[in-house]
């Protein structure tokens, strides 16, 4: 069996087959994609920090401490031109509640309708906004249905140091510049993680945030105790640092801890 198609698309084909003995007809269906040369996206561009992209660890934190105040992370995206005519490139996200695209580093234009010259390059800046807050309890007790109570339930599990795992989709579509039809798209994946950062404190006295040496009885004696730093997130690290006033000494005065893990302790 052979087939010449004369246009590009999806073609479904019908052969029929006859049982001439029998008079009974039986059909084979034939299915063919047929693609112009040059269509795939690696004709138009190139990615040259490669196709796996990687957030890596994201933290809530106070919104002061973040980008503009509403972006908990932010990812370059190099895109480079290998096509020998211009081009337009338009950049999105399947989670656009969650994950914004720009065309600046001001983060002011969306990646969208983004001039790219013959060999030309241009950077896209993949943006994490801060999950939306939950409800507090007096409107937890009153009820709250659908999206709000998911919302609730996500926040729960964040202070108690569960994260999430992110997947995000991430298209990159090749557009015609005179027409603005789409010509090609690649689909890039994405992953992070998502979660707070949860330090508890506790003392060898047993009582959180005091540590109770007693009742010096001689001056220049040396009286120690110990503070026990833990990190309260599932998988998210927690970088610390430990400062203290002229006569304390510490035994430790930063480091990092694993996630559900607990290491260092300050004398």
């Amino acid at each position: 069996l052979s087939v010449r198609p004369e246009a590009t698309g999806r073609h479904t084909l019908a052969v029929l087959v006859r049982d001439l003995t029998c008079s009974a007809d039986h059909t084979v269906a034939v299915t063919l994609s047929v693609r112009r040369r040059g269509k795939e996206s690696s004709a138009y561009v190139r990615f040259p920090d490669g196709e796996q992209l990687d957030l890596g660890d994201c933290y809530i934190a106070p919104k002061d401490t973040m980008l503009k105040g509403r972006y908990i992370k932010t990812l370059p995206l190099p895109i480079e031109s290998v096509h020998e005519e211009p081009l337009v490139v338009s950049v999105r996200s399947n989670l656009t509640g969650q994950i914004l695209i720009f065309a600046d580093s001001e983060l002011a234009s969306p990646a969208e309708n983004m001039a790219l010259d013959p060999g030309g390059r241009c950077v896209v800046y993949i943006c994490m906004l801060a999950p939306v807050e939950g409800k507090g309890e007096r409107d937890k007790k009153e009820g709250a249905g659908g999206f709000e109570a998911e919302i609730q339930r996500m926040w729960e599990d964040y202070n108690k140091g569960v994260s999430r795992e992110l997947q995000v989709g991430v298209t990159v579509e090749v557009l015609d510049p005179a027409t603005r039809a789409p010509i090609v798209h690649k689909a890039l994946h994405m992953r992070g993680r998502l979660g707070k950062s949860i330090l508890r404190i506790m003392t060898s006295t047993g009582q959180p945030g005091l540590l109770d040496l007693g009742v010096a009885r001689e001056l220049g004696q040396v009286y120690t105790g110990t503070v026990t730093l833990s990190n309260l997130s599932d998988r998210l690290p927690l970088r610390y640092a430990v400062a203290a006033p002229q006569g304390v000494s510490l035994s430790h005065t930063g480091g990092e801890l694993d996630g559900r893990r607990t290491e260092g302790t300050s004398e």
